[in-house]
């Protein structure tokens, strides 16, 4: 779920966007992506932010999140329902520092995150994933 649409300046760094993708919904231009690659793979593109019903019904029907957000209210929100929910959820992000008064890279990385809600026994072991037991 994303209510993003994609910009010209996004195609650099929003994979399997075409130019023909501007002013398109991002969640269907990954949509079709992810079905270019696995086409069994079922994926429900929602064009709404996190923060409404629609979205957390969604969440909640789902087995697992992936999330790549680019700013902080939206993040917590999404560790909030996750954890109402007791859902996995993996979070992807990357971040590119500049020097000051310049467009020269100063620092540039990235990070996964994995939550793990549980009472007891994680969502994996309860779904059937045998091993799993945090």
């Amino acid at each position: 779920m994303n209510n993003d649409r994609v910009e010209r300046s996004n195609l650099n760094r929003l994979p399997g966007a075409r130019l023909e993708d501007i002013g398109k919904f991002k969640v269907h231009v990954m949509k079709r992506m992810i079905n270019e690659m696995s086409p069994y793979t079922e994926v429900i593109a929602i064009p709404q932010r996190v923060d409404n019903e629609i979205s957390e019904k969604a969440i909640a029907e789902g087995d697992i999140i992936i999330a790549g957000l680019d700013n902080f209210a939206a993040r917590f929100e999404t560790q909030v329902i996750a954890v109402r929910y007791l859902k996995p959820l993996i979070d992807v992000g990357s971040g590119i520092n500049l020097e000051r008064g310049s467009n020269r890279v100063k620092f540039m990385g990235g990070q996964v995150a994995i939550l793990y809600a549980r009472r007891g026994l994680s969502v994996l072991s309860r779904r059937g994933a045998k091993g799993y037991r945090f």
